[in-house]
């Protein structure tokens, strides 16, 4: 193995056969030229690629947009799908909300029904009370001032004559 001292750096195209380009020069500007590989070359080793131009950089994506695209294109099925359980979802929700609320109206109408029935009934008691003669008498005597004819006072009218 030698040292770094004894390697010497070369700049080879991939094209040409090894010719060794000056440790000053510039690579050429122009960006369709052939890309240049930065070697190490030993006295007895084959030369080593360390640098390839482009290595490092990202690879170009394609713009994002025509790739979402694309990709619901190939997966049209899984989003039909997709959105159907969604609207479904939604349709379920919906009508959950519904019931609940027509629910709430139905209970409401029922408590208002019961009160309405319990009313009738103390009415209906009210009536039956107010109906005994013991009832009607007593008010008679009080609010009309009213008294129960004598037996002397009364008149009898024959109406068959």
């Amino acid at each position: 193995m030698q040292s770094a001292a004894a390697r010497e750096l070369s700049f080879e195209e991939e094209e040409e056969s090894g010719a060794e380009v000056p440790a000053g020069a510039e690579k050429s500007a122009d960006p369709k030229a052939e890309p240049q590989v930065v070697t190490l070359k030993g006295a007895d080793e084959a030369p080593q690629p360390l640098f390839v131009p482009g290595m490092y950089r990202r690879p170009r994506a394609p713009a994002l947009l025509p790739t979402i695209l694309g990709d619901l294109w190939h997966n049209a099925l899984v989003v039909i799908l997709a959105l159907a359980v969604c609207a479904l979802a939604l349709g379920k929700v919906y009508q959950v909300q519904k019931t609940r609320s027509l629910t709430a109206e139905l209970n409401e109408i029922a408590e208002h029904n019961d009160e309405l029935s319990n009313e009738w009934l103390a009415l209906l008691a009210k009536k039956q009370a107010l109906e005994k003669q013991s009832v009607i008498r007593t008010a008679a005597m009080e609010r009309l001032s009213m008294i129960q004819p004598k037996t002397e006072a009364e008149v009898v009218i024959r109406l068959d004559r």
